[in-house]
């Protein structure tokens, strides 16, 4: 019986080196040589721009103007120390923090599962799935807030399973699991969603309120403690005045469910199906809380109302995840229902994948657009001068100033009050007269304070389909010259005669 056990301790050797690293890291190889050939995500862009700019000064709320909390952009500063320390640049920095992060969440998670006595096939797919979804499916929303969201509240996922179970954790491990999580709920105040559900699930479970003093929770309600202090000490003008002034104007880049309805519904159908025939004929505490916490980000995405691709990422991710380990456990006929339903979407999700990262490539449709901004911004603006952009979105500015090593000659990303503005005068400008003259002054002194820095080059969206406004033909420009002190301004600009296709682009006349 020894030598059996022997044996069987030696065959699993060569099949652990497989699925646990051989497999795993020619997956992660894969995602990372396809992130590695595409151009940053826009809002990661921005976000690492502006960053390093904190690191040189620049007050959030006052020199940097979003929509979005601070937190992200505290975090985005440790790259770029990195990149500051080691000489490299901040990109692949912040790759190679973001892909260290994926294999932390990854190997802590699973030694949850091996814990709960998972078996090693239920290990190896959630490990081999675990690095194909948070490197390669992530596509082009890699480094997202959902995506490092992801990252920060996976073994956390696990350690409510955990305790569903009745299985002890060590408490320094715990806490930091918990200020971990908390850190990803914080990047959105619609995360907080995912603890909500999973919280009132271990509650009805245990039937215990011991569970809301566990060292998960206070390392949780320490790290939230200390980001509300920072909020305060650190962010005030953002707070105070940045902040509701976008919360005024922030629904006009919202958009309607009715049109999104279906190609939401043909992604999640799948998942989702395998998922609940996991939930109902092989119950585990990690499936619910997988399945609740994906409910979770469905319904911060809702709360959003733009259903980016990123903000649905988190719950198709958690969804197949639930689907994918679960299978194992299940009897016939069950199991090949599920195998097929994962292997169709998953297929399905790879070849998505594969499309956008070669869209988003320098010889893709998107990155050959991006490449030719990028090509002229640096033709056309000397390396000490500035750039910027009328847009309704963070393209062309972002990601091309990382690129083009060029000043961003603006404190925000993109024309945030202008959607309003559009928005309410096709309308007819008497619904909400008092927003509308609201929009209109803040989207003014903005320009008029971007311009104040005398960019070198300023691009114009003229895309036939733009950002928040759909395909309205609003002229930018006509609206901003309808004010004199623009118009002044503005003299001192020449249009050119070629731009990147879709813009608009006027440089600043020599003196």
């Amino acid at each position: 019986m020894q030598g059996t056990t022997e044996d069987s301790q030696n065959l699993q050797k060569p099949v652990r080196l497989i699925v646990f690293i051989a497999l795993p890291t020619a997956v992660l190889a894969a995602g990372l040589l396809g992130q590695a050939s595409v151009y940053l995500n826009h809002d990661v862009g921005w976000i690492l721009y502006s960053s390093d700019l904190m690191l040189g000064g620049a007050e959030f709320g006052q020199d940097i103007i979003t929509a979005n909390p601070p937190l992200i952009w505290w975090i985005s500063m440790i790259p770029n120390l990195l990149s500051d320390f080691s000489g490299l640049p901040v990109i692949p920095c912040f790759r190679l923090l973001v892909t260290l992060g994926i294999g932390a969440a990854l190997i802590v998670s699973n030694r949850f599962l091996a814990r709960q006595g998972a078996s090693l096939a239920e290990q190896a797919l959630f490990v081999v799935l675990g690095v194909y979804l948070l490197a390669v499916a992530v596509d082009r929303d890699f480094g997202q807030r959902e995506h490092l969201a992801v990252l920060l509240l996976l073994p956390y996922l696990f350690a409510v399973a955990h305790r569903m179970e009745g299985r002890p954790i060590t408490p320094i491990g715990a806490l930091v699991l918990g200020a971990a999580a908390a850190v990803g709920v914080a990047f959105k105040p619609y995360f907080v969603l995912v603890p909500l559900l999973l919280e009132a699930a271990l509650w009805w479970r245990t039937r215990s309120l011991s569970n809301l003093f566990r060292p998960e929770a206070l390392g949780a309600i320490l790290a939230i403690v200390a980001y509300a202090i920072a909020l305060f000490v650190l962010a005030g003008p953002w707070l105070f005045e940045v902040a509701p002034d976008i919360s005024r104007v922030y629904w006009a880049f919202a958009r309607s469910l009715g049109g999104l309805a279906m190609p939401i519904a043909e992604k999640f159908a799948l998942p989702a199906l395998a998922a609940l025939i996991v939930l109902r004929f092989n119950p585990s505490p990690r499936g619910v809380v997988l399945v609740l916490a994906a409910i979770g980000f469905f319904g911060a995405a809702a709360l959003q109302a733009k259903y980016y691709t990123y903000h649905v990422y988190p719950a198709y991710a958690l969804l197949a995840i639930a689907a994918v380990i679960g299978i194992p456990g299940l009897g016939k006929p069950w199991k090949f229902l599920a195998i097929g339903l994962v292997t169709i979407f998953l297929t399905q999700d790879m070849a998505e994948s594969i499309f956008r990262l070669k869209a988003r490539s320098e010889d893709g449709k998107f990155g050959q657009q991006i490449h030719s901004v990028i090509s002229f911004v640096k033709a056309n603006v000397p390396e000490d001068g500035s750039f910027l952009a009328i847009s309704t979105h963070p393209y062309p500015g972002f990601p091309t100033a990382l690129y083009a090593e060029r000043t961003w000659a603006s404190a925000s990303n993109s024309a945030i009050f202008l959607p309003a503005v559009v928005r309410l005068r096709e309308s007819g400008g008497d619904t909400d007269p008092a927003t509308l003259a609201f929009a209109e002054k803040k989207a003014r002194e903005a320009l008029q304070r971007d311009l104040a820095l005398a960019p070198d080059l300023v691009l114009v969206d003229e895309q036939d389909f733009r950002h928040a406004i759909g395909s309205s033909r609003f002229d930018f420009l006509d609206f901003y010259l309808e004010q004199a002190a623009f118009e002044a301004t503005w003299r001192n600009y020449e249009q050119l005669p070629s731009a990147p296709k879709g813009f608009a682009a006027f440089r600043r006349k020599k003196e």
